[in-house]
């Protein structure tokens, strides 16, 4: 779920699957390092896996997100385009409100505050 929530900001970037590898010989670079003696084969092992899983699943995860990034990207960028960012915003807040009023409770901030807070977050 957690690398679902990742992808269209890795899209953004412009990361690739094709970027893995490179990735994962950092990371077991900097985790040698660190570690110095620590880096056991186990140990070495244990973030094999783990990298494994992870890269396989990022691939997989941008490749899913690429297929409709460009659709949600177009139908945001039109939204906004259609209405003024603190408009949206609000439209967002006074939803969520509606939907969930128990939510009401967890804001602090004024409604306009949070309406560009949410734009900003859905950006």
């Amino acid at each position: 779920e957690k690398l679902e929530d990742l992808s269209p900001m890795h899209i953004r970037k412009g990361v690739q699957a094709a970027y893995m590898p490179q990735m994962g010989a950092v990371l077991f670079a900097v985790l040698q390092q660190g570690l110095a003696a620590e880096f056991t084969p186990q140990c070495k092992d244990a973030w094999g896996w783990v990298w494994t899983w992870l890269s396989k699943s990022m691939a997989l995860t941008l490749a899913g997100a690429g297929q409709h990034s460009s659709l949600v990207i177009m139908s945001w960028d039109m939204a906004l385009d259609n209405t003024n960012e603190e408009e949206l915003g609000g439209m967002v807040f006074d939803t969520l409100i509606r939907t969930a009023p128990n939510f009401k409770s967890i804001f602090s901030r004024p409604r306009q505050v949070m309406a560009m807070k949410f734009i900003d977050m859905i950006s």
